[in-house]
């Protein structure tokens, strides 16, 4: 539940930022004439604002192709494991 108070806290510390994104059927509502951003739309435009923000990660690296086994390399068969036959549920032992 932590991690859930802490993302709502984030969209609550957001609403000053974000802008209003409403669905189209939602231009006309009362409510969007309102500028009271609900956690709901803060989270509509999240993506932006963390665009805008910046990542502290660090781009990745590339790596290229890794060379994998040598060519003509045969591997040895698995190993051959024994059958295991389990008893039924509740059979008694003779």
């Amino acid at each position: 539940w932590q991690l859930v108070h802490l993302a709502y806290a984030q969209l609550w510390l957001a609403r000053h930022v974000a802008g209003a994104l409403p669905r189209p059927w939602e231009r006309h509502l009362p409510a969007m004439k309102n500028r009271l951003m609900s956690p709901t739309l803060v989270q509509r435009d999240f993506a932006r604002i963390i665009r805008q923000i910046g990542t502290p990660a660090k781009a990745p690296q590339r790596r290229f192709i890794s060379p994998g086994r040598p060519l003509g390399m045969k591997l040895p068969p698995r190993p051959r494991q024994k059958v295991v036959v389990k008893s039924q549920q509740g059979a008694k032992p003779p």
